[in-house]
C-alpha cells in the first residue's frame, strides 16, 4: 500500500496483525499487584542487582536482562517468594527449577515486548515511507535502553 501523507495512519490491513499483539500483551506481564508488596520489591532489587552485575561485559545484549527481568517479574508474581535464606542446591536442583520456572510460565518464553510494536508505531510518526523502512536496530537498541533504567530501577 503507498505512502499517503494527508492519512499517515496504518489502513486496516497493516493494523491487524498488530491487534493479536494489543490482545495478548497482558498475559506477558506481571500479575496486577505484584509490585505492592515491600518483600517483593526487595527480592526484585536483589535479583535486578545479580542480573546486573552478571551482565557487564562488553558485547552483552541489553535484551538478555530485560527478558531475564520479564521471566522473574512473571515467574515471582505467581508464587509465594522462599522463605528459607540458606538454600543449597546441585545440578538436579537447578534443572527441575528451570523446567518448574518454564511450565509456570506455560512455556511463553517468547516475551511480548516493546519492539514487538515498532511496526505499529513507526508509521504513526509520520515519516516519509523511505524512512520507515532503514535498519530498525537503532530503534530496537534506544527502546531497550530506555527500557533499562525503568526495569532495572523500577522501584527505587
Amino acid at each position: 500500500m503507498e505512502y499517503n501523507p494527508y492519512d499517515p495512519l496504518l489502513q486496516e490491513d497493516e493494523i491487524r496483525p498488530f491487534r493479536k499483539l494489543f490482545t495478548i500483551e497482558s498475559s506477558f506481564m506481571a500479575c496486577e499487584g505484584y509490585f505492592q508488596n515491600e518483600k517483593t520489591i526487595s527480592f526484585r532489587r536483589y535479583a535486578v542487582s545479580y542480573i546486573e552485575e552478571n551482565s557487564k561485559c562488553e558485547d552483552f545484549d541489553a535484551f538478555v536482562p530485560y527478558l531475564a527481568m520479564n521471566y522473574f517479574d512473571r515467574f515471582i508474581s505467581m508464587h509465594k517468594l522462599p522463605t528459607e535464606r540458606n538454600l543449597q542446591f546441585n545440578r538436579n536442583h537447578v534443572k527441575e527449577m528451570e523446567l518448574h520456572i518454564l511450565n509456570s510460565l506455560r512455556w511463553r518464553m517468547r516475551s511480548l515486548t516493546p519492539i514487538c510494536f515498532v511496526g505499529y508505531f513507526i508509521p504513526l510518526l509520520r515519516l516519509p515511507r523511505s524512512s520507515q523502512q532503514l535498519n530498525r536496530r537503532p530503534v530496537y537498541q534506544i527502546i531497550v535502553k530506555a527500557q533499562a533504567g525503568q526495569i532495572l530501577e523500577h522501584h527505587d
